[in-house]
């Protein structure tokens, strides 16, 4: 199973369609907004987008990786990393806002019989058929209302890492070392693990796994947050949260200009329609992926020829300055280490195939 595991991350191809928003920023609900925008330090490995979660893979509604909450959380949050700075210390968020629908999808795989290939490493305890009267699977949830974060704490500064094959299909309540090693610091059980061992108060975790649960705990709790003492990593802002959940699918934030001068998108050369999927994108050579369609962003990640699952979202005609011509940008979604699922630009003059990238 692991090796399938393995396998299909590397070649994995998206079947959901893309809606017309792909195209241009997404409108967000009154009062939500891009936890990116809010604070961009925090980083995020948003598992629901990709296939390494305890249903094996992407859930519904997430079209993009990206956080979403409401504005009031997203601000209590940045203040728990401004905190954790003083510490050299970093949050990083796993799930956010959650659509509803992916509510009802994690439900329901619970109550349908089979379909257990991430049991061995996310539910070794249980059968999957437990998880939802045992409290790790609900008929609602507060992330649908923007107002509850899953998340974990790493140290600053330190490379989200990659997974080591190795790794995957071993138990999330394997020691610190020898499960699914992500970063952050140990916290007793890997992300999502459905075990008494994630219970917050839990003592049967070493005595770093509680220190850092505690520090963890004390942050959120002192900027409004309360915990769910089943779940160390998820934490609900009730100090302002919407009474409805909300069903609105989650795309990537459009990418603003980081200055006057930093360039702007004027036209773009990908149409994409309610029903058409992304195309693949090779490339011609060693790449850098860039948080913006510039050479100036913030590289967040590297591909190369021999890069598997690379999709293009769209390609655009970027204008770096008045003096300049246009240049030609794509928007790519890859595997950061063969596990995790993010989007970045790649300068169009790397890619082998301008065609094969917009059509």
């Amino acid at each position: 199973m692991r090796v399938q595991l393995i396998a299909a991350m590397a070649v994995l191809s998206f079947s959901t369609a893309l809606t017309p928003t792909c195209l241009r920023a997404q409108q967000l609900p009154e009062g939500f907004v891009y936890l990116r925008d809010v604070d961009e330090t925090i980083t995020q490995d948003i598992r629901y987008a990709g296939i390494h979660n305890f249903m094996g893979h992407r859930s519904a509604g997430y079209e993009g990786a990206e956080c979403i909450l409401t504005a009031r959380a997203a601000e209590a949050l940045h203040l728990v990393q401004s905190w954790l700075a003083a510490e050299d210390l970093s949050l990083k968020v796993y799930d956010c806002y959650r659509p509803a629908r992916a509510v009802r999808e994690f439900r329901e795989w619970s109550r349908t019989a089979g379909d257990e290939a991430m049991r061995s490493e996310f539910f070794p305890e249980h059968r999957k058929i437990e998880l939802f009267s045992l409290g790790y699977i609900a008929t609602r949830s507060v992330h649908s209302r923007g107002c509850a974060v899953d998340l974990t704490v790493m140290a600053n500064g330190r490379r989200q890492l990659n997974a080591d094959p190795d790794t995957l299909q071993r138990a999330c309540t394997a020691k610190h070392g020898e499960r699914f090693d992500d970063g952050s610091l140990d916290m007793g059980t890997a992300y999502d693990c459905f075990s008494e061992l994630s219970h917050t108060a839990n003592k049967k975790i070493s005595i770093e796994a509680r220190q850092n649960r505690a520090r963890l705990l004390t942050a959120m709790n002192k900027a409004g947050f309360q915990n769910y003492e089943r779940e160390w990593w998820h934490f609900e802002y009730r100090k302002s949260c919407p009474t409805e959940a909300k069903d609105f699918t989650i795309v990537s934030r459009q990418v603003q200009s980081r200055s006057s001068d930093a360039g702007s998108l004027v036209a773009s050369s990908h149409a994409c329609t309610g029903t058409e999927l992304l195309p693949k994108c090779p490339l011609s050579q060693a790449a850098s992926v860039y948080d913006a369609p510039s050479s100036d962003g913030r590289v967040i990640g590297s591909l190369n020829k021999e890069s598997k699952g690379v999709e293009c979202v769209r390609c655009a005609e970027v204008n770096l300055s008045a003096n300049s011509a246009n240049e030609r940008w794509c928007l790519v979604e890859f595997y950061d280490g063969g596990v995790t699922r993010r989007q970045g630009w790649v300068a169009g003059r790397d890619t082998a195939d301008k065609d094969q990238c917009q059509k």
